[in-house]
C-alpha cells in the first residue's frame, strides 16, 4: 500500500472525530512505525555513531533514516533489555515513568483515554527547556499492538490536534511524525528494543536537532539501566 509522504497540520486527526476513527488512526500509526523501521515506506537507514556512544561503552546501536518527502531525518536506537517485553511495555505505557528514561520530556499527562484495550490515548508532553532555545510541547495520539505468533509488542505515537490542549505561547508546538518502541522477545526474561523517533522540532531548533541522535541513544541506555535496577530491586524484595 502507498505510504503518505508528508503529514501536515491539516492532516492531523482532531477530537471532533469519532472514537472508531481515532482508534483507526492508532492502527495506521502502528502500521507506519513498522514500515518506517523496516524501510517498507522508502526510508533508508544508515548505521552511525554519536558522541555519547564514543564516550561510553554501550551495546546500543544507532541509525539515521532518510524518509522520502521529509526535510528532517528519523533516528532509531536498538539494544537488549533484561526484562520481558510485556513487563517493559507496561512500564513504557505509564506516563508517570516517562521522565525516568526520556530526559527530553519534562512532563506528561493523559488528556483522554479513547480506547483502553488498544491503549489509544491522547497525551500532552512538555519538553525540557534547553537554553537558549524555546522548549517544545507535543500533543500526541498513542496506540499499542501485540503481534500474534511472534509476541512482539509495538507502541507508537504521532501528533494530533486536540481542543483541550491549546498551544502555549511559552512553548513551540513540535510535530511528532512518529515515535515509539518495537519490543521483540528474546526468551522469557529479555527483549530486543528498537526506539524510533521522527520529529520536527519546528521553530529555531538547532540545539535540539544537534542532540536528537544522542537523545535516542540515551533513551535506550536509560531503559537498560532502569530495568536492570528495577529487576534487581524486585529480586531483593522477594528474597
Amino acid at each position: 500500500m502507498p505510504w503518505p509522504l508528508k503529514q501536515t497540520k491539516a492532516d492531523m486527526p482532531t477530537v471532533h472525530r469519532r472514537q472508531d476513527e481515532l482508534v483507526q488512526t492508532g492502527v495506521d500509526t502502528l502500521d507506519a512505525i513498522l514500515a518506517r523501521d523496516s524501510g517498507q515506506d522508502g526510508t533508508v537507514w544508515t548505521a552511525g555513531t554519536t558522541l555519547r556512544r564514543r564516550q561510553e561503552s554501550s551495546s546500543v546501536m544507532f541509525w539515521k533514516g532518510h524518509v522520502p518527502g521529509y526535510t528532517v531525518d528519523a533516528v532509531k536506537a536498538t539494544c537488549y533489555v533484561g526484562c520481558s517485553a510485556v513487563q517493559l511495555a507496561n512500564k513504557l505505557k505509564d506516563p508517570t515513568r516517562l521522565r525516568e528514561y526520556d530526559a527530553t520530556i519534562f512532563g506528561c499527562r493523559i488528556v483522554e483515554e479513547v480506547d483502553v484495550p488498544s491503549f489509544t490515548t491522547i497525551q500532552f508532553w512538555q519538553g525540557v527547556p534547553l537554553f537558549p532555545a524555546t522548549a517544545r510541547e507535543f500533543c500526541v495520539l498513542t496506540a499499542e499492538r501485540r503481534l500474534p505468533g511472534s509476541q512482539e509488542i509495538v507502541l507508537a505515537a504521532r501528533s494530533i490536534e486536540h481542543e483541550s490542549v491549546p498551544h502555549n505561547a511559552a512553548y513551540i508546538r513540535g510535530e511528532m511524525y512518529l515515535t515509539g518502541f518495537i519490543l521483540r522477545p528474546v526468551g522469557k526474561t529479555s527483549c530486543f528494543v528498537t526506539a524510533l523517533r521522527h520529529v520536527n522540532m519546528c521553530g529555531t531548533a538547532a540545539p535540539f536537532v544537534g542532540r536528537k541522535a544522542d537523545d535516542m541513544v540515551a533513551i535506550a541506555m536509560n531503559l537498560q539501566r532502569f530495568l536492570k535496577f528495577a529487576t534487581s530491586s524486585a529480586a531483593r524484595t522477594t528474597a
